[in-house]
């Protein structure tokens, strides 16, 4: 696939973490958690430049020296615990159009997935501008053992059904409805939806992914998971 001057390929990095202290620079496999995801974004050859957004100067250094454009500190205004990436977005849209830089869509891969690659990266476009009517494109695993239909509400520390609750208690897997969890991986976006309610629209896309390259770094656990798997890989 040829370089697309369309997709603006944005990878959200702010400092703070509340689950691991420093996650985006943690190290993974001997490299900071973020090199994996502006690694294989490089590679994929989609983009004419891949940006990083971030309040901080070691992880914008860093991006830089991987080989993507860092060219501003996030605010703090949105840079928080509660501040969305859609307020990320908003703001490096706003800063590129500034210098007469516009995109029809942004791509967001977030550095929390570095097992995916760049061969989701082109197929997840290639999907996206195949399918004309979809409004967005969300990277996807299905859910397997941890399956809606067995799991519960607590009262009073009872369990208690809901509307998918298995209707018979141990039905086999490979009974129950198939069902998918977002995996945080890929997101693309139409520019035209980002400042409505609703920016994913009415027609959001599924790309499938393997749960060897879904996991979502949000733990120590995950690090190791992850950690062995591109010892595996690598």
């Amino acid at each position: 696939m040829n370089t697309n001057k369309d997709f603006l390929c944005l990878i959200p990095a702010r400092s703070g973490s509340k689950s691991v202290k420093n996650k985006n620079i943690k190290n993974i496999y001997g490299k900071p958690l973020i090199y994996w995801t502006i690694k294989e974004a490089i590679k994929s050859k989609c983009f004419k430049e891949v940006f990083v957004s971030t309040d901080s100067k070691k992880i914008q250094f860093l991006a830089k020296k991987f080989g993507a454009q860092c060219p501003y500190l996030r605010p703090k205004n949105i840079s928080g615990d509660k501040s969305s990436t859609l307020d990320t977005i908003k703001y490096t849209l706003s800063f590129l159009k500034k210098k007469d830089i516009k995109y029809k869509y942004v791509i967001l891969l977030q550095p929390t997935s570095p097992l995916r690659d760049y061969k989701d990266i082109k197929k997840s476009i290639k999907l996206f501008i195949k399918n004309k009517n979809a409004t967005s494109l969300v990277s996807l695993v299905r859910v397997d053992d941890n399956h809606p239909s067995r799991m519960y509400f607590l009262k009073k520390n009872y369990l208690l059904k809901h509307s998918l609750s298995e209707k018979k208690t141990g039905t086999i897997r490979q009974k129950l409805k198939k069902m998918y969890l977002r995996n945080g991986a890929i997101y693309i976006i139409k520019y035209t939806n980002i400042n409505k309610k609703n920016f994913l629209g009415q027609k959001s896309l599924a790309y499938i992914m393997p749960h060897k390259r879904s996991i979502n770094i949000d733990s120590g656990f995950d690090f190791k998971i992850a950690d062995l798997i591109l010892r595996k890989k690598l």
